[in-house]
Parts: structure tokens; sequence; C-alpha cells
């Protein structure tokens, strides 16, 4: 995505006329004015843009950069499409970008999905605070009884929740007094 990205800024550079790319050859499909060809040079610099911040939140584990790369790939097709002699090897990394697009928003999907599922089980939860007695273990057997004073129960709020996560081969458990 990176190197994709760079190659866009081929194009900013090529429209603004900043440097001379003479494997560029700058046509288009439609011919296009001097300014519109610097506006169009300016999409090239944002797209750039796009898929650098993308591959930067990719970097740093944020779900939502495909959010940003799609939007990338719609405006760098448009712009391949436009200039199609000198870019239209750039539609081959667009849909690689695609795909793991397509990818991530599947997770990203089935993550928001169990988030609102969890959330939507622990509302249910009473929220009423109710602290563990002694009288409330009084009628438990005896050594139900003594297990519970040997492990510092007594005095703490009851646990209504609990909630199991599992992180690279290791599980911790989360509880909640909800």
């Amino acid at each position: 995505m990176s190197v994709h990205s760079l190659i866009h800024l081929m194009g900013f550079l090529k429209e603004w006329k900043l440097s001379e790319i003479k494997e560029l050859t700058g046509k288009t499909i439609i011919p296009l004015s001097e300014i519109l060809s610097k506006y169009i040079g300016t999409i090239w610099l944002i797209v750039c843009l796009l898929f650098l911040a993308s591959g930067a939140f990719f970097l740093m584990k944020k779900e939502g950069w495909w959010m940003i790369a799609v939007i990338g790939i719609i405006l760098s097709q448009a712009l391949i499409i436009l200039y199609w002699q000198d870019a239209k090897f750039g539609t081959i990394a667009n849909i690689f970008i695609l795909f793991a697009c397509i990818l991530s928003f599947g997770t990203w999907s089935f993550n928001t999905s169990v988030k609102n599922e969890l959330q939507s089980f622990l509302t249910v939860v009473n929220k009423d605070k109710k602290i563990i007695t002694t009288e409330m273990i009084s009628s438990l057997p005896p050594v139900v009884q003594k297990w519970i004073k040997h492990s510092n129960i007594i005095g703490r709020e009851i646990i209504q929740t609990v909630r199991e996560r599992a992180y690279a081969h290791k599980t911790f458990v989360a509880l909640s007094c909800c």
C-alpha cells in the first residue's frame, strides 16, 4: 500500500509540474485544462495521503484502517481510469488492497456484532449491588460456609457476570460486579 501511495505522489508531482517524470505521459481519456489538471493533481496527493494514513492505521492495529483505504481505492481507480494509458497497472494494486479491506471488514463486522451482543447481555444484569453477608450463607452446608469464610468473600459484592477473554495462549477471566 505504501508503494502504491508513493506512485500516486508521482501523479501529483507530474500534474503540478514539480518534477519531470518522463515515464508518465500525462495523457487522459478526456482532455483536461491546466486548472483542472491541477485539481486532479491534488486528488492524486489526497489519495497518496489516504493510503499512507490507512497503512499507518493498519500497522497500529486500528480496526477501521480499511474504511480509509476504501475511499482511497475509489478515488485511485477513478484516477487510473482517467489516466488509463499511464496508470492501468494500478488496478492490480487496488484489487489487492480491496481484498485486504474485505477481509478486514469481515473481522470488524464480526467483532462489532460480538460487542453489541455482549453489551445486550450485560444490560440485563441487575444493577443493585448486594453485599454477601453471613446471614446469606447460613442456609448453605457447613463445608461451603467454611470455604466462603476462608476465601474472604463475606463483605464483598455478589458477582453477577463473568467474561472470559483469551489472549495468545493464555486465558484471563474478567469478573464484573454489576
